[in-house]
């Protein structure tokens, strides 16, 4: 039986493209607003298919066919009201490491993947419909820790846009991780700081027993103004300074160095510490994906024999401790990935240790871990992952000389992505060749969806039960066209002064803020888990946009 899985399966899975298969012919019928649902429909949920369609007359011939990337046919048969579509799906099928079974909300719309020991077979099927009007503007719904009216009243005293992170979900989020790999005397996991730099975030996550991944002194800085110092922080950089190195060795956080010259420059400038971690770069050993990019065209890391040269090195030159980092891949759902990336760091640790004789304290898995940013998609199994690295460590390192071996993680996104929200009104609407709802937002609040074509899910207090029929685009005002937050969205009616909520912004949000037209960082607020509500940082103000410049030498008076 094949498995049924998303249209969206291309984000949910790690892929690589297959072949194209010849196309597949269903029938549509419905009224002409139907067919341009379903069409609208489909070019917003995957842009892996082509289509060619036309209208049929009295399902006896073909006239106006078009071929297009997902487009729209809605001309009417000759009878005025009813029209039906041939549709030919060309579908790229990808070659995915897993498929979940799962269906797309409730409706029968679905493709439908063959597989033969993981490997697709040409048996591509759209269903013919069991397919109603009602289920194009059917959206499946992400839950909110809060309810409108709580919203509204935070929104009441602190101007929107602003974000609201649940403090008790990050602090969920991180004992899961913890009781995932609690098989490990020594694991543990090192907050990306990066990911969300607030030092109340911070200070909860501090007392859940996670250290700080910090990638520059500011994030160095911040982790000791909330009592993080020595081997509670890892300091992986890149491109490093002398001053940033200096600083980390003065705190005793452990250094991870990202390239073999860099051993030299760290002894001239600060000199060896006892403790030295390497970043392994595997290259094409290893897929990346669309992220953090493939490793062999990213600048971070060492190669292997550049591992090996490297330890050589800080052997003779006297270092005693040694740890094994990597990190290659970025918001990844497939729990399998973490597993084998283990299993590739035990392999180096192993034959370094035979080659060189230098044993690892421990091997840093990275983060990556992704989060289910579409209703549809699932969370990676963190028990699944743990009790798998557990198995390939007690296969190769258990009763070794590398036993017992520290296994750390430096995760952000799957601590507090999914418990920040960015909260921001709708102030405009616009009908021009598409339809926009304009909000208070803009792209330097929420970077994500405009540098990634990232998918943010969009609820409308309120409204969540309400019909979701009207096809929108989501739009700040930066004077760029990519400041959008959901291009083709189905969303309910958007009237001036709703609330949006857009989901899982707890990570790489209100960090990769900047001020571009002049715009200012908004708020940040901590929601207790008593239900009260911090402000843990306040709005930009003009007076802080303007603060580093002097006017002073201008001739034209100030005002």
């Amino acid at each position: 039986m094949p498995h049924q899985i998303p249209l969206s399966d291309a984000e949910s899975t790690r892929v690589k493209p297959g072949p194209v298969f010849a196309p597949l012919k269903t029938t549509f019928s419905g009224s002409a607003n139907f067919g341009m649902n379903v069409f609208r429909f489909l070019r917003s949920r995957n842009h892996c298919y082509s289509v060619e369609f036309g209208e049929l007359r009295r399902e006896t011939a073909v006239r106006s066919v078009r071929r297009s990337p997902i487009g729209i046919f809605s001309r009417r048969s000759a009878n005025g009201n009813r029209f039906a579509f041939i549709v030919a799906i060309t579908l790229r099928v990808m070659n995915a490491c897993f498929v979940k079974s799962s269906t797309l909300g409730r409706s029968s719309l679905a493709v439908l993947k063959s597989i033969d020991a993981g490997r697709a077979i040409p048996q591509v099927i759209f269903r013919n419909p069991v397919f109603s009007e009602s289920d194009a503007s059917r959206i499946m719904q992400k839950p909110l820790p809060f309810d409108a009216a709580t919203v509204r009243k935070i929104a009441e005293k602190y101007p929107t846009p602003f974000y609201l992170y649940d403090e008790q979900g990050m602090r969920d989020s991180a004992r899961s991780l913890n009781a995932a790999f609690s098989w490990c005397a020594g694991f543990r996991e090192y907050f990306a700081v990066k990911a969300l730099p607030n030092p109340y975030v911070l200070e909860a996550l501090k007392e859940e027993g996670l250290g700080g991944d910090c990638s520059s002194l500011a994030e160095l800085v911040l982790s000791e103004k909330i009592g993080l110092t020595g081997e509670d922080i890892m300091f992986t950089s890149n491109n490093t300074q002398a001053h940033e190195y200096r600083k980390a060795v003065e705190m005793g956080a452990i250094i991870n160095l990202d390239d073999l010259s860099h051993i030299d420059y760290l002894k001239e400038y600060v000199g060896l510490p006892e403790l030295l971690c390497f970043r392994y770069n595997p290259g094409s050993a290893r897929e990346g994906n669309v992220i953090i990019g493939k490793p062999e065209e990213a600048k971070y890391g060492f190669t292997e024999a550049q591992l090996f040269e490297g330890y050589q090195i800080l052997r003779d030159a006297g270092v005693k401790r040694f740890g094994l980092h990597t990190m290659v891949a970025s918001n990844e759902l497939n729990g399998d990935f973490f597993v084998e990336t283990a299993r590739m760091v035990f392999d180096l640790a192993v034959r370094i240790h035979a080659k060189l004789g230098v044993k690892m304290e421990f091997v840093n898995l990275g983060g990556g871990i992704g989060i289910p940013y579409r209703p549809e998609h699932k969370p990676v199994d963190l028990h699944a992952v743990g009790q798998g690295v557990k198995k390939v460590y007690d296969a190769m390192i258990a009763g070794t000389p590398l036993d017992p071996l520290k296994v750390i993680m430096e995760n952000g996104r799957m601590i507090t992505g999914p418990h920040g929200f960015l909260v921001t009104t709708a102030i405009h609407q616009k009908h021009i060749y598409r339809d926009y709802i304009g909000v208070d937002a803009c792209m330097s609040n929420l970077m994500r969806p405009g540098m990634y074509g990232a998918y943010h899910h969009i609820t409308v207090l309120g409204k969540e039960n309400a019909p979701h029929d009207r096809m929108v685009d989501v739009v700040g005002s930066l004077c760029e066209n990519n400041d959008k937050f959901a291009i083709n969205r189905q969303l309910p009616a958007v009237e001036r002064g709703d609330l949006l909520v857009i989901h899982d912004a707890g990570a790489h949000g209100h960090s990769m803020g900047f001020q571009y037209n002049g715009k200012l960082r908004c708020a940040e607020l901590l929601l207790k888990p008593d239900g009260s509500v911090k402000m843990i940082r306040r709005a930009e103000t003009h007076d802080d946009y303007f603060a580093t410049l002097d006017f002073s030498g201008l001739a034209t008076p100030q005002r």
